[in-house]
């Protein structure tokens, strides 16, 4: 079975670390950056994301950016984002934004549920 190609986007390396754990399996082939215009180099080449993933915390600051920039580029614009958030974010995230093709889960998610949310998310595609 092939892997899955992940773009994982965090604002800091410190949030990267924390949520690797999460990927840190065969299933998946993972990139990472703290920077959202690195990010969507990822889309020029052959190993493009079929998932991006951001880790959200208070700290955040570039989800909505990374948002908009995903969904207005034709190359990016129907591949789903997880964001992993703690539960404020979470909450606000869900509440007060209409996110499309975005799934929102807590960051201490476990394992064999956020990799079924990615089949599930890449399968809608």
């Amino acid at each position: 079975m092939a892997q899955t190609e992940v773009l994982f986007i965090a604002d800091d390396l410190n949030s990267i670390n924390v949520a690797w754990r999460h990927f840190a399996y065969s299933d998946y082939s993972v990139r990472a950056t703290t920077l959202v215009e690195s990010g969507m180099e990822c889309f020029e080449g052959t190993r493009v994301p079929q998932v991006v993933v951001y880790y959200c915390n208070a700290a955040s600051k570039n989800l909505i950016n990374l948002y908009r920039t995903i969904r207005e580029d034709p190359r990016s614009a129907n591949v789903p984002l997880i964001v992993l958030a703690d539960f404020q974010e979470q909450k606000t995230l869900l509440e007060y934004f209409k996110l499309e093709n975005t799934y929102v889960v807590g960051i201490s998610i476990d394992d064999s549920k956020l990799k079924e949310i990615v089949r599930k998310a890449v399968r809608k595609r």
